[in-house]
């Protein structure tokens, strides 16, 4: 009774199988079968369609996700998904251009309207796992509006009128024929929350991509390889958490950038001093 929000609410919220509770199903991937659990799926014989995707029902940021290309995916993702408990289901591949993370703000005050606060493109890693985002300053795209227009009038007001308020997001795949589909729920603050925030209020002028990266070595070290990047007026790194264990930091930041073509040769500044990140190097080979 302590709780303004039920905390049974916002675990079903962020369960990805009740989805289709408050979003139509032309706006869902198709759904090919559900599980109890990961022993079911694994002694599972139905034949399911591949490319496919299987997904822990109750699960964040992409860690239980297994994208399926091949039968030897799916095998693979039995075996790694066998003991896992809660529900797990598998649905259609979604063949896409642009993967997007919507960020939303539900008030309090019921009488007042929800909206959609920013959004980036999704960097993710082969299997699905959530690595990172762009953020495009001044970015146009008509299709986003639409997107927009959806979330805010159709799903947005059904949450609310559940009880739920704050911050979440919603993930969203756009095709090439501009059909859209939402993939993922996550009624809480995420990765991107901040960096859409900096953006939104010209904290961060430029355009961005965020990563996680790691540095061993001294404070002072930290100091003079990673922070002395931003001597000058020309800043090119904002780092928005950072965390120490022995000799090894942790951060969470963005790389600002003017063009993409810029991308390349900052991730390589970052990685010859020492910093580790894989979207730094997927930013080398010309993400």
């Amino acid at each position: 009774d302590d709780y303004q929000i039920d905390p049974k609410l916002s675990i079903w919220l962020n369960d990805k199988k009740n989805l289709d509770q408050y979003v139509s199903p032309e706006f869902l991937p198709k759904r090919y079968a559900q599980f109890r659990n990961g022993e079911d799926f694994f002694n599972s014989i139905e034949k399911i369609p591949v490319p496919c995707v299987v997904k822990v029902s109750a699960s964040s940021s992409g860690e239980g996700i297994r994208i399926c290309l091949t039968g030897a995916d799916f095998k693979k993702a039995k075996k790694d998904f066998k003991k896992r408990a809660g529900t797990l289901f598998v649905e259609e591949y979604i063949f896409y251009d642009y993967n997007f993370g919507f960020q939303f703000g539900i008030p309090f005050n019921k009488k007042k309207m929800s909206h959609i606060i920013g959004y980036n493109h999704q960097v993710t890693a082969t299997d699905g796992e959530f690595l990172g985002g762009f953020i495009f300053k001044g970015e146009k795209n008509k299709k986003i509006k639409k997107i927009k227009k959806m979330i805010t009038n159709e799903i947005l007001p059904k949450i609310q009128k559940m009880g739920w308020y704050g911050i979440g997001g919603l993930d969203v795949l756009l095709t090439a024929h501009g059909k859209f589909y939402i993939i993922d729920s996550n009624f809480r603050t995420t990765g991107m929350t901040a960096y859409i925030f900096l953006t939104k209020n010209k904290l961060i002028t430029k355009s961005m991509v965020s990563f996680t990266g790691t540095f061993r070595g001294s404070e002072q070290e930290f100091i003079e390889k990673i922070l002395s990047v931003n001597q000058g007026k020309d800043k090119i790194l904002v780092i928005v958490s950072l965390s120490k264990k022995g000799n090894e930091y942790r951060f969470n930041g963005a790389l600002l950038f003017e063009k993409k073509e810029e991308l390349p040769s900052l991730a390589i500044q970052l990685t010859e001093k020492g910093v580790k990140s894989e979207v730094l190097e997927m930013l080398k080979r010309g993400l």
